[in-house]
């Protein structure tokens, strides 16, 4: 048993090792900014759309097809002479704004690069997305999540096992469990 469990924990680390780097750089990027600093850079652009569509949904999906603009759509607004509406990816953001009568369509382009796709990634939650590819990151995040867990629970069954340095590694547990205990019940009350 202790061959299988110590395989499950090397399986779950290595699985979980690129995720836990990734989930370290954006938090980095979100608490600190100043260290690890995101540049925006922005563009804009003219393009053609057919004139006449109704919603943001068809003039999404042929921004999609004539110009490889794909993600979720957000942020949708009826205009007297149109559509405003974003498109949104991880790192990338495309503001629409679309006239009906001519179909002329003028982009915002925000590009943050890849730390805007990483901190995009860290905040996003759910599977009820319209781009399928959020809702497949979501559910690897799920295994991910179950990885992290096992690891954690056959790390505690390993070092019970090894039968060495159960009091640094318990002090250390029992200080790392008051600490975030201690500090979530802070921050919430």
């Amino acid at each position: 048993m202790y061959r299988a469990i110590r395989g499950l924990h090397l399986c779950a680390g290595a699985f979980a090792l690129v995720f836990l780097a990734m989930y370290s750089i954006s938090a980095l990027q979100m608490t600190h900014g100043k260290w690890v600093h995101m540049e925006a850079r922005a563009a804009t652009r003219d393009v053609a759309l057919p004139p006449g569509l109704s919603g943001a949904r068809a003039a999404a999906r042929e921004l999609a097809a004539r110009y490889g603009i794909e993600g979720e759509l957000a942020a949708i607004r009826v205009l007297p002479a149109g559509l405003a509406f974003r498109v949104l990816r991880p790192g990338m953001v495309w503001e629409a704004d679309y006239t009906a009568s001519t179909g002329a369509t003028r982009l915002r382009i925000t590009d943050t690069g890849t730390l805007g796709a990483l901190n995009r990634i860290h905040q996003m939650r759910g599977v009820w997305h319209t781009w399928i590819a959020y809702d497949l990151w979501a559910w690897l995040l799920a295994f991910l999540g179950a990885a992290i867990l096992a690891l954690g629970a056959t790390g505690l069954y390993l070092w019970w096992q090894s039968h060495r340095d159960r009091r640094f590694t318990g002090a250390l547990l029992i200080f790392a469990l008051a600490a975030i205990g201690g500090l979530a019940a802070w921050m919430r009350w």
